[in-house]
């Protein structure tokens, strides 16, 4: 079993405008709504391609409950603590101009010291079952910025591999903690690592990782594990939104580590995950016939870690 870690769910609306007017009146053409935050998008991913996965959240309200619902009817397990506070809500413009895909996101409930510990004990408890763990996006407010620590702590004295795909602020607490695996966008590495190169940036977080994933938006996957780098890319005719596709990326790279994958099938299957979900409209999903079509299109470039 692949476990997910999203602390700071959310309800994803995509807000369809014909036009959108700057600073003036807009009046919606159409809205749709998905559940979301990173850890569920890897979570859902994670169970179409056919995995056992078990998504662990804060629950907040009414938000919470429909979340729930509505993840649960895709084939993955929720756990978590239930909150008062709901939980939060995140839009993306869908528009015919330059605000096309602009991400409004919203800032999430506030955590008890007892909510937070409940959500540990949840943890430790999925955690005996879980071969893989996978730590995605922020923490709702209330919480230190070192809150994965404690989670990422209990996964190296469990023996066992785990993956992490956030922000600067959390992720700076656990870089020296021996986890197996990161995946970064480029600005992110950029900031982490000082280095302007993918390939540079992979060689600097090679010394704390195991596998480390920079990816470039179209321009595709850095992967490297032991002293290999693995460039892999494909080339998409049409791109619905790219939104969630970094997560749907990182649910690749889980299922590829957990099916004991080499360095190239770790990577196509992560770069064809996330191409899928470009081609479809739902936010941070996708459909395996359409990543089973691309893994044969994803080109590899191999080179050795300097």
């Amino acid at each position: 079993m692949i476990l997910s870690v999203c602390p700071n769910p959310s309800v994803d609306t995509f807000l369809y405008f014909d036009k959108f007017v700057k600073g003036g009146v807009n009046r919606l053409s159409g809205e749709k709504h998905f559940p979301g935050g990173k850890g569920v998008h890897v979570a859902t991913a994670i169970a179409e391609l056919g995995r056992d996965v078990s998504l662990l959240g804060f629950w907040g309200g009414t938000n919470g409950k429909w979340m729930e619902e509505r993840i649960g009817s895709m084939g993955v397990k929720c756990y978590g603590p239930k909150i008062a506070n709901e939980n939060r809500s995140c839009y993306t413009f869908k528009t015919n101009d330059v605000y096309n895909d602009t991400e409004i996101l919203g800032a999430g409930p506030v955590i008890s010291g007892a909510e937070l510990n409940l959500f540990y004990k949840n943890f430790e408890e999925l955690l005996k079952t879980a071969e893989i763990a996978v730590f995605s996006g922020s923490w709702p407010g209330g919480v230190p910025d070192y809150s994965y620590l404690p989670m990422i702590e209990s996964v190296a004295k469990a023996d066992k591999k785990a993956i992490i795909d956030t922000s600067e602020r959390y992720l700076k607490p656990v870089l020296d903690t021996g986890i197996f695996g990161i995946h970064l966008n480029y600005n992110e590495s950029e900031i982490i690592t000082g280095k302007k190169n993918a390939p540079e940036q992979n060689a600097f977080l090679s010394e704390k990782f195991k596998m480390t994933a920079v990816t470039h938006g179209k321009k595709g996957l850095h992967l490297s594990m032991g002293n290999e780098i693995v460039y892999a890319n494909v080339t998409l005719n049409n791109v619905y939104s790219a939104v969630g596709s970094g997560d749907c990326l990182t649910a690749g790279l889980a299922v590829g580590l957990e099916t004991k994958s080499d360095a190239e099938e770790i990577a196509k299957l992560g770069v064809a995950c996330g191409a899928a979900n470009c081609l479809r409209e739902d936010l941070g999903m996708f459909y395996k016939k359409d990543v089973d079509l691309l893994l044969d299109k994803v080109k590899i470039t191999k080179s050795v870690l300097k």
